[in-house]
């Protein structure tokens, strides 16, 4: 499927520059400013980065996002993303299929027709930048032996012993345990659906597994093995394979938690936040060690805020009020919901916000989702974005000018002010006639 990007950047623009700009790349960048390569991608290359979206960094694992982001393993982050780089500026024409060395060492395969890196599609290609060229993918590349290996545990089952030993007709294993049948002579593996099936040897919605040696399955729940063979489940060639109780318990256990920035990032309800926290240098703080509970923006919150606003505060030589914007949305510690109390709370930008209960609001933005859980704290998704008092500069403030009307400039009287005699009739009009004759007395008098 081919994505529409919007490649309409201007010509001076870096890798970083574009991807920046682009909302679809934010988790992208993000990774790379952990990683400290943001430099190395404004330097002069050329290079050609195989960029994934948004959608396709959130397709991985919490559990690989959560361990490439922790600060002991920047080492693989570092792989990871530069596998994704290759030197010099190729485009898509300039394309054959192949090995192509990355910056990371190794390679990536390159299949044309259609346009493959290893496994990934390019779906928008020859997006260019003034140091190279972008084509984008849908899936991350991960180069060999840096993800940590994840132990796989076997067990080998002799399909002949359950005819002689009661007991090895049950066993109990760790959940994603591959269980290897083995035998000698003609004999089958079926998957029987239920306890009473087993019991009395029903293969009315059995599975096979195959009838040649040997045959696997892994093990995620309580499952009955069986033989077809007539007289062989009958005589005992059965297997009762449990889950312990213990391992079941670990896998109904909550997942890995990403940080507060891997949280966001994975949200594309929060990109305009996590662009924002990029310009503002602060996603490598928000992925430490915390814990921080953060009051964090939706896209449409951020929508709402005047166009001006948001190009001032973006503007390069506004970052110091942007850190305060960004960080007048996070208190320290974690605060959960049932935690909160109504008053006023510290933030870390070092003004409060103040808590409404019933309904929860944090100053005047309700609080529309609150306990998303990170691995260093706790997100509170609120419905407009809150701004600190001071921070941007006061529109109602301006020069005053003194406007002084010439004779020819100056307010005729109207006709209801001018009585019979041709004078000007009210108290108004009479100030105003004798401040004219004053002022063409002083007029004749200077000049």
């Amino acid at each position: 499927m081919t994505k529409t990007i919007d490649d309409s950047f201007p010509e001076k623009n870096t890798i970083v520059d574009i991807a920046a700009a682009n909302a679809d790349f934010s988790t992208l960048v993000s990774l790379m400013q952990m990683a400290g390569l943001v430099d190395t991608l404004n330097g002069p290359g050329p290079y050609t980065v195989f960029a994934p979206t948004i959608e396709a960094c959130a397709a991985l694992p919490e559990s690989t996002v959560a361990w490439l982001t922790a600060e002991e393993n920047k080492d693989a982050l570092v792989k990871v993303l530069t596998y994704h780089v290759v030197s010099g500026n190729v485009m898509s024409s300039d394309l054959v299929a192949g090995d192509v060395a990355t910056v990371e060492g190794t390679s990536v395969a390159i299949s044309l027709s259609p346009v493959m890196i290893n496994t990934a599609n390019v779906i928008t290609a020859d997006i260019k930048a003034s140091n190279g060229v972008i084509h984008v993918v849908d899936s991350i590349l991960i180069p060999d032996g840096v993800l940590p290996e994840v132990e796989i545990k076997t067990k080998e089952i002799s399909w002949l012993k359950g005819f002689k030993d009661l007991s090895a007709r049950a066993t109990s294993v760790d959940a994603g345990t591959v269980l290897n049948f083995s035998w000698q002579g003609y004999h089958d593996v079926l998957v029987l659906p239920t306890k009473a099936a087993f019991d009395a040897c029903d293969f009315t919605n059995a599975v096979s597994l195959g009838d040649v040696s040997p045959v696997s399955y892994t093990v995620t729940d309580t499952t009955y093995f069986a033989c077809s063979v007539p007289g062989h489940c009958p005589g005992g060639q059965k297997l009762e394979a449990s889950v312990s109780t213990t391992v079941a318990a670990v896998m109904d256990a909550e997942p890995e938690l990403s940080s507060v920035t891997g949280v966001a990032m994975g949200d594309e309800t929060f990109s305009s936040l996590v662009s924002l926290v990029q310009m503002a240098g602060l996603a490598a703080t928000l992925s430490g060690p915390g814990p921080f509970t953060v009051f964090a923006p939706t896209n449409e919150a951020f929508a709402a805020l005047p166009e001006s606003t948001i190009a001032w505060l973006t503007a390069e030589e506004n970052k110091d009020a942007l850190v305060k914007v960004l960080t007048y949305h996070v208190v320290s510690g974690k605060v959960m919901s049932s935690d909160l109390v109504a008053g006023d709370v510290a933030t870390v930008e070092g003004q409060s916000v103040a808590v409404s209960l019933a309904p929860v609001m944090i100053n005047t933005a309700n609080v529309i989702t609150a306990d998303i859980k990170a691995s260093n704290g706790v997100i509170h998704v609120v419905d407009s974005v809150l701004i600190p008092n001071g921070v941007l500069p006061d529109e109602s403030t301006a020069d005053e000018v003194m406007v002084v009307e010439t004779p020819d400039e100056a307010a005729a009287p109207a006709p209801e002010d001018i009585d019979s005699a041709g004078c000007l009739s009210n108290t108004a009009g009479s100030f105003l006639l004798i401040s004219s004759a004053l002022f063409w007395s002083l007029y004749l008098f200077l000049f």
